[in-house]
């Protein structure tokens, strides 16, 4: 659903901006996808989060994560429902499993982090 309306949306643009060619279109089709597929993912996510009672958490992670993100590019899904459950469960789940986990001793603590960028 959001192919169609970001493709009715970049084929309104060409009508009103003729000087807007094939190479363009796609580009704009592709950010509007990115906008539109995004934007609500987020706030699901956040909502989601917000019920479970880990809104803090889950900032902090999305927070941490977006330099990974931003050069890594994550992995895709074929449709845009599944992105949003695969995203939500990552970013909630996450945040719900790390209430339950505590290091007390630094040592365990430092072996984690050394193994997470080994």
């Amino acid at each position: 659903m959001i192919d169609k309306i970001c493709l009715y949306l970049t084929e309104r643009i060409k009508e009103e901006m003729p000087d807007v060619d094939e190479k363009r279109a796609e580009a704009i089709n592709y950010g509007l996808q990115i906008i539109i597929g995004e934007v609500p993912k987020m706030f699901i996510t956040l909502a989601v989060a917000y019920l479970l009672g880990v809104l803090k958490l889950t900032l902090v992670m999305v927070i941490l994560l977006l330099p990974y993100r931003a050069f890594s590019g994550g992995f895709h899904l074929k449709t845009h429902i599944g992105c949003i459950v695969s995203t939500t469960i990552y970013y909630c789940g996450v945040a719900k499993i790390s209430e339950y986990i505590f290091l007390y001793n630094p040592t365990k603590l430092i072996f984690i982090l050394i193994l997470s960028f080994t």
